[in-house]
């Protein structure tokens, strides 16, 4: 889908991190999600993160009220029985007016609560990824590199999943918008963007770990360019 930008770089800003209580449910309706300022052609990005007693995907969701596009996700098992699954992905959707936003998920069975960290983007040609990549999981290094094709004048998003709350997490690559510890001390994520100049084929990106006493836990990361 074109957003109407042609050559004009895009612009993306980060907007902050929303959450509810604690609810086990297949649909969540997540509100007031920071969008920032209206503008013509808007698109809000959203990474949603989630744990859950068994894997699970995110089906479907809405950015208020618009269908959104879920451009990548995974699943891993890590620590924190009963709810050893960890699930993160990252949507979007035009949306071009109000400064918060209502974020409706759906996924293919209970879910604690999602927490969800928005993004403003405009000037975006396409919002089909132009390259993506997902990397670690079950047993993961604390250390995981990630490479991606970029084009000039877009975006790239990267972000990464921990199964447990490590001492810090350092994001090389992109900027650092996000360093949270989320569904209480249960698993840590962190994420950023970048706005490239020109092509870089590709462009390399890492998530970094100090893990806790009693050593590593799992983790993951999604790297995803978009024009």
């Amino acid at each position: 889908m074109i957003d109407g930008a042609g050559s004009v770089p895009v612009e993306c800003e980060y907007e902050g991190f929303t959450t509810t209580a604690v609810v086990t449910a297949t649909s969540h309706l997540t509100p007031a999600c920071p969008a920032g300022a209206d503008y013509a052609g808007r698109r809000i990005f959203a990474w949603i993160n989630w744990i859950s007693a068994s894997a699970e995907t995110l089906s479907s969701a809405t950015i208020g009220g618009v269908a959104a596009t879920i451009h990548t996700q995974t699943d891993f098992t890590g620590a924190g029985a009963p709810r050893p699954e960890f699930g993160f992905a990252l949507i979007s959707a035009i949306v071009p007016t109000g400064a918060a936003v209502d974020i409706a998920t759906t996924f293919s069975g209970d879910v604690d609560r999602p927490d969800i960290f928005t993004y403003r983007v405009i000037n975006l040609v396409s919002d089909v990824a132009s390259d993506s990549q997902i990397n670690g999981g079950a047993g993961a290094s604390d250390s995981l590199n990630a490479d991606c094709d970029v084009v000039a004048s877009g975006v790239v998003f990267f972000a990464m999943t921990a199964a447990w709350n490590p001492r810090t997490c350092n994001i090389t690559g992109t900027s650092q918008d996000f360093e949270q510890a989320v569904r209480g001390v249960n698993r840590m994520a962190s994420g950023g963007f970048y706005l490239p100049l020109a092509d870089e084929t590709p462009r390399l990106f890492n998530s970094q770990l100090t893990p806790p006493p009693g050593g590593s836990h799992s983790h993951a990361n999604i790297v995803a360019a978009f024009r």
